[in-house]
Parts: structure tokens; sequence; C-alpha cells
């Protein structure tokens, strides 16, 4: 469960384009000041397709790092103040945003026979998404 600042590269961009504007070059820290854990950023993920992440997901002890440092989450207040930047993005819309971009992705570049093609909402984009999760199993 350890958590770290997630953040959205076009937000990024933008603080570096502010950076490249400035006279004087400068060391700036660009951070959301929000930490997450990966299983909150599946949870938000999974439950934004309607699916239970824990029928899907198993953790594997092999993979635990020992030397793990729990909390990386940077201090952007340099950047907000010389900078005047600001992260706007939201963790959840941050996911959201990645699952779309993936299911997106999904529908170009599985062979058809795989995908349930259904126009519309992203209501019945997800609910396609779980008939093929579930048949995968």
């Amino acid at each position: 469960d350890a958590k770290r600042d997630w953040g959205h590269a076009k937000e990024y961009v933008k603080a570096m384009w502010l950076m490249v504007q400035t006279d004087t070059p400068d060391d700036y820290v660009i951070s959301t000041e929000e930490t997450h854990s990966v299983r909150e950023f599946l949870e938000v993920a999974f439950n934004y397709l309607e699916l239970d992440p824990y029928k899907y997901l198993k953790t594997d002890e092999a993979f635990y790092r020992p030397s793990e440092i729990h909390l990386l989450k940077g201090d952007a207040t340099k950047a907000k103040k010389k900078l005047n930047w600001q992260y706007e993005c939201d963790f959840i819309s941050l996911v959201k945003e990645m699952v779309d971009s993936d299911l997106k992705l999904f529908s170009e570049h599985v062979p058809p026979q795989t995908i349930i093609n259904v126009p519309g909402s992203a209501k019945k984009a997800r609910q396609s998404m779980k008939k093929v999760v579930s048949v995968k199993q």
C-alpha cells in the first residue's frame, strides 16, 4: 500500500512550458501534492467499470519490495508561487480518463471477434467491458 503522487502528463507539460518562459533557469518540483496507493487506483478504475476489483485482482507477495519507500509526495509550492502554476486534474478524473483511453484502444486494436460493439454512452461501454472481462476469466 505504498502511496505515490499520481499526476497527469498534460499538467506537467504545462508546468514545463511555464518554466521555459522564465528569464532565469531554476529547479522546480511539479506535483499534485496528493498521494494515492495502487490499490486506490485500481479500486477507482474497477468501480468506474462497475466491477468488483477483488474478484479480478490478487496480491503476490513475491513482488513486494523490502526496501519500499511507502510515501512519495512532492511539494509544488515554489512552482505555484514563481510560475503561477496549479495542478488541476483530480485523481478520480485522471483514473477515469486512463480507463476511457484503454477502452478506446481496446476497441481499436482487439480482433473484431473479441469485441462487443456497443455504441452510445460510457455506461454501455462499461457494461460491454464487463462482458469481455467475464469471458476472459
